[in-house]
């Protein structure tokens, strides 16, 4: 069976289109993100990949089997803190707790950097009179009253979101479900999330944040989804939308609408997807995913064959415990703006650019410089270059913004400053891929290191050498591979049940009883999906810790009922976790557990992508173009189109590709290889 998917990742500058067609063959297109208007600007990505195939937007979208989507709003809405008015209700006494947070610095360095302030002000976060206790025993019975006066109160204040959560909520929501009735009757059309509901976890504070933050960004998430399905629709597609979640699964728009802080990290966590399915394609199960767009640079890791995930994360200094992959982001990208501080030192980001005005190259009322006017001043990139939306670039530009903001304040020359923009870049980028790599036990030696994005096959050659890794891979859908993510990522449900316990006192049977509940309530969740299905895939974890301490590790549980003896095998595989994390373990001490999670996915059809065509040799003369390196040595370097390129071709550095989204550069010593899907295997010199 052939199957018709499109993929639509909406970034910082850029918006990403990706589509599987029946035969294979994998199609690709950019345009100019639309922050003015979002919906436009996937329905303009719509257009230029019907372009490109040579169709009608309209057939595409009626043959579309299911289209995949990862946006930012709800990320952007919580960074740019625009949102909704929103009260807060909790147990009486414990209202500031979004203010106490974890009770300790997230920075213990950053003394003089205050958190951020919560998302609902004091005066919206009310007290309500009820008690559950630690065991889930009601103390004291719900004062409905309370309750009926916060909704008066707050919707006089404008209101129209809100959040509840109750002290051991998580144990018994009897409490919060009844405010949650009371409050939909009284404040008619308001979004409201209960605590229990997004995270059923231990962890106040966590279990908090989450909640506001869903019902911060839900009335938004909740207003774009519903123009998004109208616009589709009214666009001819016929197939299901699915969102892109945190954690690399897809989920259906009734899930996106009622947890949308569950796409936190909708974008990357699709390329991490993808990540692990292009390991499988290169037969190695260690790579590290770098992601450079024009906003940001994303790391992850697929280590052993697993994508490395967590089940906390902060967006905007505030935190979400819903699982996630483990994304390390960073404000450096093509976009980032560099700049000369007080102090006389150059920097680069975070602050970008945006897809409006742009680079200062791209002729559209940039004046400041950024990573993309410094590779156009080396020459990394091509002076008259056509991008998409229309751009040309435009070196002279580059050099003047450069050579005002950077050159002038250093007393340097604009080429020297456009290489200390690159070298400060390079350097923020190698220590992201630290934090995920040395900082996790891994070294990155062992390591293919992956590079997607529009920006990162320029950057590709310089990461490597400063992680001292000898292979990289750059495929043929780099500059969408987000994109591409979603049309081999799964459907996914996720669920956590609290089970506190021990290992030296393990009882299984409770814990396979909540294994059970929260099996049964994936598939009525999924139950759409499971037609045909097979019962779907099952994972568990358990959420295990030291005895008095709260950091925690996730421990997989084998796929059957749990027994007496997989007591020792877990602690053991607890104390290997904590050995290599953090170089110590402690055998004797108690281990305990405090959740059960369970992932329910219904597998997607298996991504295959077709051969590409064999290369032109007519398509694009090669040239040779003068490049700035390191140091100040220029050097007049090949330039090769990649449509000339075939399986089996190779390329010596210094040397440049030119594909219609991306640049891949070779420094010398690198040493390039096409594979047969046209991707770039690149062997790193010394």
């Amino acid at each position: 069976m052939t199957h018709r998917y499109i993929g639509v990742d909406v970034g910082g500058t850029f918006t990403d289109i990706a589509y599987l067609d029946g035969s294979g063959r994998l199609w690709q297109a950019k345009s100019p993100s639309r922050p003015d208007d979002p919906v436009q600007g996937v329905l303009d990505a719509v257009d230029a990949l019907a372009a490109a195939i040579g169709t009608l937007a309209r057939s595409l979208l009626e043959s579309c089997d299911r289209f995949a989507h990862g946006s930012t709003i709800g990320t952007n809405a919580l960074l740019t803190r625009r949102g909704p008015g929103v009260a807060f209700l909790t147990t009486a006494g414990f209202r500031d707790t979004l203010a106490m947070r974890r009770g300790h610095r997230d920075n213990v360095w950053a003394f003089r950097e205050p958190d951020p302030a919560p998302l609902v002000p004091r005066h919206r976060r009310i007290g309500i009179r009820e008690r559950i206790d630690a065991k889930g025993g009601v103390i004291e019975q719900l004062r409905e009253d309370d309750v009926e006066h916060a909704c008066a109160e707050a919707a006089a204040d404008g209101v129209t979101s809100f959040a509840i959560g109750f002290l051991f909520g998580y144990l018994n929501p009897v409490h919060e479900e009844r405010a949650a009735e009371i409050v939909r009757a009284r404040v008619p059309g308001a979004f409201v999330t209960i605590s229990s509901g997004v995270v059923a976890a231990i962890g106040e504070y966590d279990r908090f944040s989450t909640t506001v933050v869903n019902a911060f960004v839900g009335p938004t998430v909740g207003t774009y989804l519903r123009d998004l399905e109208t616009a589709l629709s009214a666009g001819g597609l016929r197939g299901p939308i699915v969102i892109a979640q945190s954690s690399g699964g897809l989920a259906d728009l009734a899930t996106g609408r009622a947890l949308p802080a569950s796409l936190a990290l909708s974008g990357p966590a699709a390329g991490v997807a993808a990540a692990r399915w292009q390991a499988n394609a290169l037969a190695t199960e260690n790579v590290i995913s770098v992601d450079m767009g024009g906003t940001s640079f994303d790391v992850a890791v697929v280590a052993n064959g697993r994508i490395a995930t967590r089940h906390d994360a902060q967006v905007g200094g505030h935190h979400i415990a819903l699982p996630m992959v483990d994304v390390h982001t960073i404000g450096t990208g093509g976009g980032s703006l560099a700049r000369v501080d007080r102090g006389g030192f150059l920097r680069v980001g975070p602050e970008g650019a945006g897809s409006v005005p742009g680079p200062a190259g791209y002729g559209r009322g940039g004046r400041r410089p950024t990573v993309t006017d410094a590779n156009l001043v080396v020459g990394r990139l091509r002076d008259g270059m056509r991008l998409p939306g229309g751009v040309v670039l435009r070196r002279d530009l580059a050099l003047a913004a450069i050579g005002q903001h950077v050159a002038q304040p250093l007393v340097r020359s604009i080429e020297d400053a456009a290489i200390g923009i690159l070298a400060v870049a390079t350097a923020q980028m190698a220590d992201a891929m630290r934090i995920m790599t040395v900082e996790r036990g891994l070294d990155p030696r062992n390591f293919t290191l992956l590079a997607v994005g529009g920006a990162a096959p320029q950057h590709v050659s310089d990461l490597a050498r400063a992680l001292g890794a000898t292979r990289a891979y750059v495929p043929s859908t780099a500059s969408v591979f987000c994109a591409q993510g979603m049309l081999s990522a799964d459907i996914e449900w996720s669920a956590v049940h609290p089970v506190e316990g021990s290992l030296d006192q393990f009882e299984e049977n409770a814990l396979n009883r909540a294994i059970a509940t929260l099996v049964g309530r994936g598939r009525e969740a999924l139950a759409a999906w499971l037609v045909g299905a097979d019962g779907g895939r099952i994972t568990a974890t358990l959420d295990a810790r030291y005895a008095g301490r709260h950091r925690e590790f996730s421990l997989d549980l084998p796929n059957r009922p749990l027994a007496a003896e997989d007591a020792t095998t877990l602690r053991q595989a607890f104390n290997q976790m904590s050995l290599d994390r953090f170089g110590h373990a402690d055998p004797d001490a108690t281990v305990e557990h405090t959740a059960v999670r369970v992932t329910l996915a219904i597998p997607s059809p298996r991504l295959t992508v077709a051969a590409a065509a064999s290369g032109d040799r007519s398509a694009g003369a090669e040239s040779r173009r003068r490049v700035v390196f390191a140091g100040g040595a220029i050097d007049e370097v090949r330039v090769v189109p990649g449509r000339r390129l075939a399986d089996g071709d190779c390329l010596d550095g210094p040397a440049m590709v030119e594909d219609a989204f991306t640049t891949t550069v070779l420094l010398p010593g690198d040493r390039l290889r096409v594979d047969a899907t046209g991707g770039y295997l690149v062997e790193i010199g010394s």
